[in-house]
């Protein structure tokens, strides 16, 4: 017995020595092959001795985290070379400066208005009828906000980009259902699209991004026909380079995971280099232009309008970004609805802004919580981005009198829309009954748009979406 105790002992003792070494050997082959991959990263060797080779954890863990990431977007970087990520759909044959375009006129009044309850809003006149009811809807709401136009309208001496067509993109995701109903945004871009042939077809080029990730049907809507019709250069986008990235770093919950509609902006770099989208005679190579689906183009806009916006993104600037207030006419940059965009320098911090989204990540409100909380990390970086004058994102609940409304250059429908909300700010619906099935901060924008406009701002935007839109049965 007593041997048999020995022998087993002596096997034990074997065993576990065994056991540490190949844990040993285990941990420092991690251990170096992770210093070598941690240098490839571009990681101090200081911080990388410091993790591996000290009892520090948090480091281990931090900059384990970090090359996971890192290794992870590597290979993910890698791969979009191997896989088809976009394509074109059809592009026009001749893209020069005197080139036109498809049909500019309005549609013809036997079609059926695609909002049907725009009813006949020009010969409406606004809330005419104030009652005693609205007064006390409006009692407290302040108007500080309401403050006039500041537009220059001088022009550059030497117009920047002038003598050629700037790209203006605008994109979607046609996976999502809500898109394609009547005031959705297939019909909001549908809007968009003859607004920019009316009054901008001489200096802007369409671009529209068609949003394929998650998709099961390869059907294209009829959207994508008509806008390659009317000369838009369509791009098919199957998946952003950074897909990945949003369902794991960036998506709030499982619903957002394949979400890729509201970050198309953030690819035009990657697709002007992919499809060589300025390389056309004619295109201009530096800035482009982008908007959300839901603007429309009210009045015509002239090349040195366009050159003054280039010129607030162009050298010496230090920003590379234009954009525009959220919902308060005298904030901050905070809506990135209408960009103007250096595109040179967007692609150089594009790594940095993709490294900050997955270390930060999730944001509010998409891409555009992302480039603000980007640009607002440090004090450098907020001077990359600089302020877009209201007339170029103007809000539906923003006071103006209708004699300034050829001031405009673009109207954003941030905020209530056509089917949600729009006609019951212009026609000044303040029963709690009604506005009840909006969300709190509709309700609050709505109400801006009453009592500080009497609805008027909101009446203008619905009679000219009414006159753009063309029958929905065309577009879905």
């Amino acid at each position: 017995t007593m041997q048999r105790a020995h022998w087993t002992s002596k096997f034990f003792l074997i065993h576990c020595s065994i056991k540490r070494i190949f844990c040993l050997s285990v941990v420092l082959s991690i251990s170096f092959s992770s210093v070598r991959l941690c240098k490839k990263l571009a990681f101090s060797s200081n911080e990388c001795g410091n993790c591996f080779f000290s009892n520090d954890h948090a480091a281990i863990k931090n900059v384990k985290k970090r090359m996971y990431i890192n290794q992870n977007l590597a290979l993910m970087l890698k791969a979009r070379n191997n896989f088809r990520l976009s394509r074109m759909y059809r592009s026009p044959t001749h893209l020069h400066l005197n080139a036109t375009y498809g049909d500019t006129s309005l549609k013809s009044p036997q079609n059926r208005p695609l909002i049907d309850f725009a009813f006949n809003s020009r010969n409406y006149t606004g809330c005419s009828n104030w009652t005693a009811t609205d007064e006390a809807f409006c009692s407290g709401h302040s108007c500080r906000n309401a403050k006039p136009l500041g537009i220059s309208n001088e022009p550059l001496s030497d117009p920047i980009g002038s003598g050629c067509k700037t790209l203006w993109f605008a994109g979607f995701s046609i996976c999502d259902d809500a898109n394609c109903k009547d005031g959705g945004y297939i019909s909001d871009y549908a809007v968009a699209l003859l607004s920019a042939i009316q009054n901008a077809n001489h200096i802007l080029q369409p671009v529209l991004l068609v949003g394929r990730y998650g998709c099961t049907n390869e059907e294209m809507p009829p959207i994508v026909d008509l806008a390659a019709s009317k000369g838009a250069i369509v791009v098919i986008v199957d998946e952003l380079s950074f897909q990945q990235v949003i369902s794991s770093h960036l998506a709030r919950n499982e619903s957002f995971k394949l979400s890729m509609g509201p970050y198309l902006r953030l690819e035009i770099p990657a697709l002007i280099k992919r499809h060589r989208l300025t390389s056309d005679h004619g295109i201009c190579k530096e800035h482009v232009l982008y908007t959300d689906s839901d603007v429309m183009f009210v009045n015509t806009i002239h090349p040195a309008d366009l050159a003054q916006l280039k010129g607030l993104s162009s050298y010496p600037s230090d920003a590379y970004v234009v954009y525009g207030r959220e919902s308060n006419i005298t904030g901050e940059p905070k809506n990135t609805g209408v960009m103007m965009i250096d595109i040179l320098r967007f692609e150089q911090e594009w790594p940095s802004i993709l490294e900050f989204g997955i270390h930060n990540g999730p944001f509010s409100a998409f891409d555009q919580g992302w480039l603000n909380e980007y640009f607002m990390s440090t004090s450098s970086r907020l001077n990359n981005r600089t302020m877009l004058s209201n007339e170029w994102n103007w809000k539906s609940y923003w006071p103006i009198a209708s004699e300034t409304w050829s001031r405009l250059k673009i109207v954003h429908l941030h905020g209530p829309k056509p089917g949600q909300g729009l006609l019951e700010m212009a026609t000044c619906q303040t029963f709690r009954s009604t506005l009840r099935r909006f969300s709190k901060s509709y309700r609050r924008l709505i109400r801006n748009g009453i009592c500080c406009n009497g609805g008027q701002t909101a009446l203008l935007i619905l009679q000219y979406y009414s006159a753009m839109s063309p029958d929905h049965g065309s577009l879905c």
